[in-house]
């Protein structure tokens, strides 16, 4: 990442940051002071001068450390830190590996854990989580929103809408079906949605077909499988997907 990008990146989180901690500071004004060193530390934090003194790992494009930590956070279900990881690593290669995903499986999990604290009422931890969430995923969308439906789609997604993301998503896939990493996203959202049509399927096919989901391929597997025998359908891959679904139940029996 050039420093004048980094530069920039820097002013905008800032302005993004004192933004959110004014609207934090007029619901919860006895949290004023509190609010108001964290969003100091925060912009000193990514002022041009600190910027130029990055980890030697962020600074030399050596990125491989960012992304297994983001993995083990994300492993481990920690939501927001994984986010802020994968930003981090998009920051510098936004086509390193397979950061995209990830970035989506994080925002799509905090997203819910996000909902869910909502409906609980946990008050000024809710909003001081959004906001972080916000805060950074909000940095590579803004100037990219109208030119990559990709960020465009990661930001309905971290919005909750849920149906402009998969359009998004499934328009992408339409024009660019050999962009293999939007196949894991729209199944998050498909699973999460408990979707069994036919464009459902057909993303689920070609996950278990190229093995694009693995942390997920049991669960598809079984609901493809479900698919087939109500089809009646006795072709190779039904098959062989089918058989894959037999074996797991006799394992859970085993292991049962």
């Amino acid at each position: 990442m050039s420093l004048s990008r980094l530069q920039k990146s820097s002013k905008l989180s800032g302005l993004l940051l004192l933004v959110l901690v004014h609207s934090v500071n007029e619901l919860f004004p006895q949290n004023a002071e509190t609010n108001l060193n964290i969003s100091r530390n925060a912009s000193d934090s990514r002022t041009p001068e600190n910027s130029r003194r990055l980890p030697r790992a962020q600074s030399q494009g050596d990125i491989e450390g960012l992304y297994r930590e983001g993995l083990i956070v994300l492993q481990n279900g920690d939501w927001l830190q994984a986010l802020i990881t994968f930003e981090k690593v998009s920051w510098l290669n936004s086509e390193y590996k397979d950061v995209q995903n990830k970035l989506a499986d994080a925002q799509f999990n905090l997203n819910k854990k996000l909902q869910t604290a909502s409906q609980s009422g946990s008050g000024m931890s809710f909003l001081l989580i959004l906001g972080w969430s916000l805060f950074f995923s909000a940095l590579p969308v803004i100037g990219l929103f109208l030119l990559s439906p990709t960020a465009r789609g990661r930001y309905y997604l971290m919005q909750g809408k849920y149906g402009k993301a998969v359009v998004t998503f499934e328009n992408i896939l339409s024009k660019h079906p050999e962009k293999f990493r939007i196949y894991q996203i729209l199944a998050n959202i498909y699973l999460f949605d408990n979707r069994k049509d036919e464009q459902a399927l057909e993303v689920f096919e070609m996950i278990l077909r190229l093995n694009l989901f693995p942390e997920r391929n049991q669960e598809i597997n079984s609901i493809v499988a479900n698919h087939y025998l109500s089809k009646g359908r006795s072709d190779a891959i039904a098959i062989e997907v089918m058989e894959k679904e037999l074996n797991t139940k006799i394992m859970k029996i085993k292991n049962g």
